[in-house]
This record gives structure tokens, C-alpha cells and sequence, in this order.
């Protein structure tokens, strides 16, 4: 059974005055990102439409839908949840009670809690979480990178990575220092060349949130800033002459919460109340 009953201390509930549809609300967040950026191989838009009413009592915004973060929201009375990462992603074969997600979104449902996720369109689009990534690394000119062999449902969309060419070139260190403070993050991995190690200047960066390998890999990068990498992807890095900064893969995405929060705010006029998780956090520690 899932754990509902979670007892949080929590700063906001929502608001018997402010009202707004879960249709008014879904024109909002595709005017955010249009769902014709996604790529092809994503699935975004409303997952999970809950049956009764359609008056929206508060928007709880998250990166990774679980059970802290819904028993959060049935907290603070949230009837639509928007979560990044797609709880249904792979194809359904059953509904069960007693499997981890298929139970989250059961309970959802029971609840009468609607979720929705943007993704990927959030990446790709001019202000996601790309951008906001990059915005941390310092002045330059922003390029769009994609995956090679790689399309969004609309051909023309730019794609979920972005080449930085910087105003002035940094060092590794500097750009370690900056990253760290744009992500409020004490630690990050790294894997330099001897080069970077020694103090070469960098220019040019590849930024894709989450787990960027295969956009980077053809962006001719200095330096990769990405939240995962394999092994293998990580060593051709280091051979093609790239560093690569990993700060794992929903701290390079979480951090934009607070910003979709203050823009689905203005769309929908204050009428709702908008939180972000405090529940949601990566599931990676240092010890």
C-alpha cells in the first residue's frame, strides 16, 4: 500500500479563492512547451486524465513522480501533478497495485490527481531547462545541438542541446566553480583531459540535461556539461579530446522548477496555486 499518509510540514495549501480548469491549465504549460518539440521517441502531453471534477485546487510541479511525492500532494490538495520525466514511458502490459509506478499512478487516479509531462518539448524549447543549464556557465552564443539520426515530432524544432560558445574562455576550474553555484551543488564528476587539467582555455560547450551523450557526441565540444554518461561514451569523449562535467542527471534538471513554477503562474494569472516538491530530490548520494 502506498504511504499517504506522509506528515509534512509544508509552507503553502491551496487556496479556496483561486480557480482555474485542468483544460485551461494544459493550454498553458503546451504555450510553455509545445508538445511538437518533443522528440519522436518521447511521451508527453496529459498521461493520466482523472475521472471527476476538472476545477484545478493547486498544481504540484516534480521531476520524478513516487510515492513521497504523491503522498505530497494529496497533502496539499493538488488535483494535477506535472511531472518531467514521463511516468509512463515503456508500453503498460497491466495495472497493479503492488508494482512501484503502476501503484503511484493508481493512487493518482484514485485521488482524482491528472498528470501531465512535458519532457523533452521543455528541453528543447528557447527558456527550458537547456537554457537555464547553460545560463550558469557564463556569457556566450547559444547554438542548437541535436542527436544525430535524432527528430522531434516537428522537423524544424531546434533540439533538446545546445553548443555555448563563450564570450571569454574559461578554465576548467572556473567553469567547475560556476556550475556548482548555478546548481547549488557541492560536488560534481568530472573527467578532464590533460589539457584542461593543465589550464586550457575553453570555448566552445555542449549542454544537454539529463543523459546527453548521444546529442553531444558530434557537437565538436570542448567540454560536455550533461547530468549522465556511460563509461564507453565518457572514454571517446576523452579520445575525441572533450572533457566531460556529469552533475547527475535530475540535478541538471531540478533546478528549473522554481522557474516553470513563476511562468505557469503568470499563464494562468495567479488563479491556482503552483508548488514545487520538496519531496522530489536525486536519488544519488555522495558518503
Amino acid at each position: 500500500m502506498l504511504a499517504l499518509m506522509l506528515v509534512l510540514d509544508l509552507p503553502h495549501r491551496a487556496s479556496p479563492h483561486m480557480s482555474t480548469s485542468l483544460d485551461t491549465a494544459l493550454i498553458a504549460l503546451e504555450r510553455i512547451a509545445p508538445l511538437e518539440l518533443a522528440e519522436s521517441w518521447d511521451n508527453v502531453g496529459l498521461l493520466v486524465e482523472a475521472p471527476g471534477e476538472r476545477r484545478l485546487r493547486a498544481i504540484h510541479l516534480t521531476i520524478d513522480l513516487n510515492e513521497a511525492v504523491l503522498a505530497e500532494a494529496v497533502a496539499t490538495r493538488s488535483n494535477l501533478i506535472v511531472a518531467y520525466h514521463p511516468p509512463i514511458f515503456a508500453p503498460l502490459k497491466h495495472l497493479l497495485l503492488g508494482a512501484d509506478r503502476q501503484g503511484v499512478l493508481l493512487a493518482a487516479i484514485t485521488e482524482g490527481i491528472s498528470i501531465y509531462s512535458p519532457h523533452t518539448a521543455l528541453d528543447a524549447v528557447d527558456g527550458g531547462v537547456t537554457e537555464w543549464l547553460a545560463g550558469g556557465l557564463g556569457e556566450g552564443k547559444l547554438q542548437c545541438s541535436r542527436p544525430a539520426g535524432s527528430e522531434p515530432t516537428n522537423s524544424s524544432a531546434p533540439g533538446p542541446g545546445r553548443l555555448l560558445e563563450l564570450a571569454t574562455a574559461s578554465t576548467l576550474t572556473d567553469l567547475l566553480m560556476r556550475i556548482k553555484a548555478h546548481l547549488q551543488l557541492d560536488t560534481l564528476r568530472v573527467a578532464a583531459t590533460r589539457e584542461h587539467q593543465e589550464g586550457k582555455a575553453i570555448s566552445r560547450i555542449g549542454i544537454c540535461p539529463g543523459a546527453g551523450a548521444s546529442v553531444l557526441a558530434a557537437s565538436g565540444a570542448e567540454l560536455y556539461l550533461t547530468g549522465e554518461m556511460r563509461h564507453h561514451d565518457l572514454l571517446a569523449a576523452l579520445d575525441a579530446g572533450s572533457s566531460v562535467i556529469l552533475c547527475e542527471h535530475s540535478s541538471s534538471e531540478r533546478g528549473y522548477l522554481p522557474v516553470l513554477r513563476k511562468r505557469l503562474m503568470e499563464e494562468l494569472g495567479g488563479e491556482v496555486e503552483v508548488m514545487v516538491s520538496s519531496q522530489d530530490q536525486e536519488p544519488l548520494s555522495y558518503r
